[in-house]
């Protein structure tokens, strides 16, 4: 279906006029109107696409619409992928006269994957290239014919589905996209569960629509290539036609675990560089906390090469609730590494609210990063940087992001920052997980992290997003995620080492509301939960080992029960 289309769209070629008067130098002015497909609309590109070791055809006509016959030289030329993969029939070879007159076109043929070349079942591999019209004796001529094909299996279209908690709903799509850039009641948003402003359209009369927390969103990557910056996304209506969209590989269906289950789905960078596989961690009504998400995000190298200087994050258009439409302000909670807009509330407007806009939050926290190269696992909780910006001069002026643009931002913003423009504006927020980052085709970069939203006010969020750490900890932490041979190493230090860090971390914890320890393993110093420990094991007397232990000679933790790191995490799902 995809090649017919193709076809039919290459062979339809009498819209664009490209051409002038030109003097002759022996004579009046010849009139040459070359007329070719608009580059815009009928350049070959998504779905463009054939088997591997088969050929693809489609035809191409050129009109020649002057009074003068015109001589065009067209060159092939591939910017990768084997040699000889496009080629062209022996009518668009050498010097190709289009007459004038009557019989006023030559039609030829451009082959891609010209005799199979590229054969590797298994793989998807992407060619990119185009074709140079040069009118001889003219010096200039049209743009290029740009030239995409993908050789795989098969393609995928993109495919929706909703998640829900029991209390929240979130629309997902096979590309990476999330919140289908603000369909409404299904946006992490509180509508069909208990929302005071329960009306919508014409009927609302409230502040703020209520039917949206999370506008748009989706994984970013970015990459030099030469002297251009190029970024990959399926955010704010970018998909798979655009050379900036993720392609989808495939879904599947749910799985049930019991207390969560598990959405998935793959998809690879427009080029076929890197592939992408996100899996939806959602919490089930009958357990715990139902007001956060969990993503799991896995990367790795699709094509077998080695990519370096990758930026790599999430963006999020959050449109929470405001006083008027969509104006949003932002902050951050260290202890929970999560950054956070809220809606604004400025109006005196108590008479027709239901409640204040301040009240409403979404935010994304960071849960834990795993790396996994050869044999050797490790794990922390370490990203980049995280920060909001303003849409208005971010977004709106190029219809999305600007790839310079978000990338540069995304490097610039280290740790986590809030711009000063970022109040009572439309804001996004973007968190990094890795700059400069390189990944090699036995190197495998997952990240865990959470979306939260809530409605009850600034406390309530934060003990949502305590809560997801919580839940993260005791239902997807492998009993193996102790290190090394004893445990102690309570911030989870990769390095496996018991040090102050370690005590600072547990006294945290333990007495000032820090963050949960992501090993319970590591943290149950003295074994008394076993090889199941919890957070109910940690206390008092773990602290006491530790302080033995690390300044007095005391006995050294207990042994862990085996295993290495995170090993298993990824499996487990």
């Amino acid at each position: 279906m995809y090649k017919d289309c193709l076809r039919l769209l290459a062979a339809f070629t009498v819209v664009a006029l490209i051409g002038t008067n030109l003097l002759a130098a022996d004579g009046p002015a010849r009139d040459v109107d070359l007329r070719l497909p608009p580059p815009d609309l009928f350049d070959i590109g998504w779905p463009t696409w054939t088997h591997h070791g088969v050929p693809l055809d489609t035809p191409w006509t050129l009109y020649n619409w002057g009074d003068t016959d015109l001589a065009i030289t067209i060159t092939p030329v591939q910017d990768n992928g084997p040699a000889g993969w496009l080629t062209i029939s022996s009518e668009l070879q050498g010097t190709v006269v289009i007459p004038c007159g009557e019989n006023n076109s030559v039609t030829g043929t451009i082959t891609l994957n010209t005799g199979g070349v590229v054969n590797a079942p298994g793989t998807i591999v992407y060619l990119r290239g185009r074709l140079d019209l040069d009118p001889d004796g003219y010096g200039y001529g049209p743009d290029p014919l740009e030239v995409e094909c993908w050789v795989a299996d098969t393609v995928y279209l993109p495919a929706y589905d909703t998640i829900t908690t029991g209390c929240l709903s979130l629309v997902i799509q096979s590309d990476g996209n999330f919140g289908n850039q603000g369909a409404g009641r299904v946006n992490m948003d509180f509508f069909e569960y208990g929302d005071c402003d329960s009306l919508a359209g014409a009927a609302d009369t409230i502040p703020g629509d209520a039917t949206v927390y999370i506008y748009d969103g989706s994984p970013v990557i970015c990459w030099s290539e030469g002297d251009s910056v190029v970024c990959n996304w399926s955010i704010f209506g970018w998909g798979m036609t655009n050379r900036s969209g993720f392609i989808p590989m495939g879904y599947e269906p749910p799985v049930d675990s019991g207390d969560y289950k598990v959405y998935q789905s793959q998809f690879v960078a427009h080029d076929t560089s890197v592939l992408i596989t996100r899996k939806w961690i959602v919490p089930q009504p009958a357990y715990d906390s139902c007001t956060f998400l969990i993503q799991a995000t896995e990367y790795r190298s699709a094509d077998g090469q080695t990519h370096s200087g990758l930026t790599i994050g999430e963006a999020i258009d959050w449109d929470i609730p405001a006083d008027t439409v969509f104006r949003n302000r932002s902050g951050y909670d260290l202890s929970n590494r999560l950054i956070w807009q809220n809606g604004s509330e400025y109006n005196d407007d108590d008479d027709i609210e239901c409640q204040e806009n301040s009240d409403r939050y979404g935010g994304i926290a960071m849960l834990e990063v795993i790396e996994i190269e050869s044999d050797d696992t490790t794990c922390n909780a370490e990203f980049y940087g995280a920060y909001t910006e303003d849409n208005y001069a971010w977004v709106y002026l190029a219809g999305g992001f600007v790839p310079e643009e978000l990338d540069s931002m995304m490097t610039a913003n280290e740790g986590f920052v809030i711009e000063s423009d970022s109040l009572d504006t439309d804001l996004h927020t973007v968190m990094t997980f890795r700059s400069n980052y390189t990944l090699t085709p036995d190197k495998t970069l997952i990240v865990f992290s959470c979306l939260i939203s809530g409605r009850l006010g600034y406390a309530e969020f934060i003990a949502s997003a305590e809560g997801c750490h919580q839940w993260y900890s005791d239902h997807l932490k492998p009993p193996t995620c102790c290190m090394g041979e004893i445990r102690g190493n309570v911030d989870y230090d990769p390095a496996d080492d018991i040090d102050i860090g370690d005590l600072v971390y547990l006294v945290d914890y333990m007495f000032t509301g820090g963050p949960a320890p992501l090993c319970w393993l590591e943290a149950d110093v003295d074994g008394s939960g076993g090889n199941s420990s919890g957070s109910e094991d940690i206390d008092i007397s773990d602290l006491v080992m530790l302080v033995d232990f690390m300044f007095t000679g005391g006995s050294p933790p207990s042994p862990c029960p085996g295993g290495s790191g995170c090993d298993g995490l990824w499996q487990l799902l």
